[in-house]
C-alpha cells in the first residue's frame, strides 16, 4: 500500500509541478517513505487457505473496472482532466 501510495505521488509530481502540487503530492510520498523505511513488522499468519485462480482474476477484473471509473471521471472528482 505505501509503494503504491510512493507511485502515486510520483506520477502526480511529474504530471504538475505547481506549488500546491507540490505540497500535497510531495507530502503524501514523504510520508510513503518514511513509513515504508521505519516499519520493521513481520507479518506471520498461520492461514493456510489456497484461493483458487478465479477469484484472482476477479478481483483483477474489479479492479480495472474502478481504475477505468476513476479515470473517466477524474475531471469530476480531481477538476483536472487526464486526455
Amino acid at each position: 500500500m505505501l509503494i503504491g501510495i510512493l507511485i502515486w505521488s510520483f506520477a502526480h509530481l511529474i504530471a504538475s509541478g505547481d506549488l500546491r502540487s507540490i505540497m500535497l503530492f510531495g507530502t503524501f510520498g514523504v510520508y510513503a517513505l518514511i513509513n515504508i523505511i521505519f516499519s520493521k513488522k513481520v507479518l506471520t499468519t498461520n492461514n493456510t487457505t489456497n484461493y483458487t485462480l478465479t477469484k484472482d482474476i476477479i478481483v483483477i477484473i474489479i479492479g480495472l473496472f474502478v481504475y477505468a471509473i476513476i479515470v473517466h471521471f477524474h475531471q469530476y472528482i480531481a477538476g483536472v482532466s487526464i486526455y
